[in-house]
């Protein structure tokens, strides 16, 4: 995360210094505050399946919630789904 969080704040200020217009995607919800000319965007989601994406991009503030717990749950990469299959 560390790592992530340098590289992807070295090449925001490049970016942002040189005024450019791009679309950064990121699970990095520090990078979506950046800098003042930054907009961010989030994806939705059906809240009660947060499997099924809506494929609607709303500008708001980043929340937190990549829903990465649904998605390894649902191909079997949680810790205990993987520790489970380990085991056998």
């Amino acid at each position: 995360l560390d790592d992530a969080l340098v590289l992807g704040g070295e090449l925001m200020a490049l970016l942002v210094a040189k005024r450019c217009t791009t679309v950064f995607v990121t699970f990095l919800d520090e990078l979506s505050t950046f800098d003042s000319s930054v907009v961010s965007m989030v994806s939705e989601v059906v809240p009660q399946r947060p499997l099924e994406r809506t494929f609607k991009v709303v500008r708001r503030p980043a929340d937190g919630l990549a829903f990465a717990l649904a998605l390894a749950e649902h191909h079997g990469l949680t810790y205990r789904q993987l520790r489970e299959r380990l085991a056998r």
